[in-house]
């Protein structure tokens, strides 16, 4: 079993299937794939007095970095607004040591106060991420930037977005470095700023960022605007595991699999689809299941290829749906079920299933 490690949601391509015999399998691949107040009370406060003077004044204070002062005037303020600063602060260690859940009740609070909804909670999120990313803070950089670049709270201003992110890259922030990759890349017509991105790319996954492993692999894989080469495709892949990227242990998997850039080894596969499959992917647990099917590196089981198969089929994988399927037919579950075996034909041929669309005509003959 690959060791399990959490990590940050993750985009990544998949790899297409292909039939074998009367399952589906991945093919080879082709292409890219502290101390607290009691908060109840503050809202009181908040609902009395939505804004006064204290807010203001510990603005000004966290402003100069005077965290002990700010945080007693936000906190004889109360309102939604000095709540969202207080956790800002919690969340960042200033002034005292950095408290998570304390943070979390303040900005529980600060939302069912109507922080979000207020006209000014946009006005005060700018001002308090302006100044902190005027501070060097790389988070609220990041944070700024995304305002300007979505018009989000900010008037829409690219040039102010990508001037934030360049701050925070700079700072060897890996988050924004991976945010100026996608800017680049969506403006790019293959010149300069693809070149860019790129190098920003290269600096986010050797930082460990994961969305930039698994980019930086996919382009390895494929070849796309950088140097053709599986086994680094690997490597990334492999990186991206080991923080928790179901995505990435897919794609490697069908590389061992299929002996894609790589020596074939059905066990290392059956252990990356393992990985995925129990973190939810669909497609992962498809694959997990034909394994159980035909008993390669497990002892061979109907009943946990079905489940598996079920499992992926509830999540709307293809694979998984015709799969089971099959073995309705077949009578592999314990009974034959033509009309489930049907209906779940019909998903897997409106997913572009062409092995469900034969097997519905000749269910249909008989």
């Amino acid at each position: 079993m690959v060791e399990e490690s959490g990590g940050p949601g993750e985009s990544g391509c998949r790899h297409r299937v292909e039939s074998i015999g009367a399952l589906t399998v991945p093919a080879a691949f082709t292409g890219m794939i502290g101390r607290t107040v009691s908060v109840s009370a503050l809202v009181l406060l908040a609902m009395l007095t939505p804004c006064s003077a204290s807010f203001e004044e510990g603005v000004a204070a966290y402003s100069r970095g005077d965290y002990r002062s700010a945080r007693s005037e936000f906190v004889a303020d109360g309102s939604p607004e000095s709540l969202f600063y207080l956790g800002r602060m919690a969340e960042l260690g200033q002034g005292e040591a950095k408290d998570p859940l304390a943070a979390r009740r303040y900005y529980e609070e600060a939302t069912s106060g109507g922080f979000a909804k207020s006209r000014s909670s946009l006005g005060i999120r700018g001002r308090f991420y302006r100044a902190a990313a005027e501070k060097g803070d790389p988070y609220s950089q990041t944070k700024l930037a995304t305002m300007y670049l979505s018009g989000d709270g900010a008037a829409l201003d690219l040039k102010e977005g990508e001037r934030w992110l360049l701050e925070a890259a700079g700072n060897g922030y890996a988050p924004a470095q991976y945010q100026l990759y996608q800017l680049y890349l969506a403006r790019s017509g293959g010149g300069s700023d693809l070149e860019a991105g790129l190098k920003w790319l290269r600096q986010a996954a050797s930082s460990g960022y994961v969305e930039a492993l698994t980019a930086l692999a996919e382009r390895h894989y494929s070849g796309d605007a950088v140097s053709a080469d599986k086994p680094e495709a690997a490597r990334l892949y492999m990186e991206a595991v080991v923080l928790g990227s179901v995505a990435a242990a897919y794609n490697l998997g069908t590389m061992y699999f299929s002996g894609d850039g790589v020596p074939v080894d059905h066990c290392k596969a059956l252990r990356l689809f393992d990985f995925g499959a129990r973190r939810g992917d669909p497609e992962a647990q498809a694959m997990l299941g034909f394994f159980y099917d035909n008993g390669w590196c497990v002892s061979q089981s109907r009943h946990a290829a079905a489940a598996w198969y079920e499992r992926a089929a509830k999540g709307g994988s293809v694979q998984g749906q015709y799969n089971l399927g099959v073995m309705l037919i077949r009578g592999e579950v314990g009974r034959t079920d033509r009309d489930a075996a049907l209906a779940l034909f019909e998903k897997a041929a409106a997913g572009g299933s062409a092995e469900a669309r034969e097997a519905i005509r000749q269910l249909n003959q008989r």
